[in-house]
């Protein structure tokens, strides 16, 4: 029987359209980093960002509009939302249009590939023209990260061993972030991001394997 480690890869909110959370041996991996304010403020604005999600960032722009704390404009649109079951894969996938208001038009797609021992994770963004593009997976608080190279990493949960490769020709860099369970909580957390700057079309896979 396989594992079910997705949460909300298609969900409908306009600022983190397409991304996902992993809970692997029962613990959270990769998370959404959640809001802890709801006043009209920067820190408001990037906990609602697209940067704060697991998900693909183009020209470090939100996937739809913001405006003020809580309106949306030119909201992103999920469509060609796919999901098959092989017996021994799963596979979902879907695109969004949010990014198609810059110039060239991109178009972000992702397919998440599933069994009982890798996720495979395939971003590609089409259209025209130079742009750069931030995959992100922000980390939950209680995950150790070691041995980062320029394409992979290797995460830790309670003594679990997590890999994590990329495939495409960015390099991968660790940040300090935060993650807001709850309104109010702020706790320290890490994201992966894996940035390039190239003419469209532009594929980047990660592979997570326990």
């Amino acid at each position: 029987m396989l594992p079910l480690p997705l949460v909300g890869s298609f969900q409908q909110l306009p600022l983190k359209l397409l991304s996902f959370e992993l809970s692997l041996f029962g613990r959270r991996v990769i998370v959404n980093s959640g809001t802890s304010v709801y006043g009209d403020s920067e820190e408001r604005q990037r906990q609602r960002g697209t940067i704060s999600h697991s998900t693909v960032v183009v020209d470090r722009e939100n996937s739809s509009e913001v405006w003020g704390a809580f309106r949306v404009a030119r909201r992103a649109k999920v469509f060609n939302s796919k999901d098959t079951d092989n017996g021994d894969t799963i596979t979902l996938s879907a695109s969004h249009n949010g990014y198609q208001r810059l110039n060239g038009k991109p178009t972000h797609s992702r397919k998440w590939e599933f069994s009982n021992n890798f996720l495979v994770v395939y971003d590609l963004i089409s259209g025209k023209g130079s742009h750069e593009i931030d995959v992100v997976f922000p980390l939950h608080p209680e995950v150790k990260v070691f041995d980062i190279n320029e394409d992979m990493v290797v995460l830790d949960i309670f003594g679990k061993k997590i890999n994590v490769n990329f495939d495409g020709n960015g390099l991968l860099e660790l940040e300090k972030s935060s993650y807001h369970p709850e309104f109010g909580a702020t706790i320290q957390n890490y994201q992966l991001h894996y940035r390039l700057t190239e003419n469209l079309p532009i594929s980047v896979n990660t592979r997570i394997s326990w």
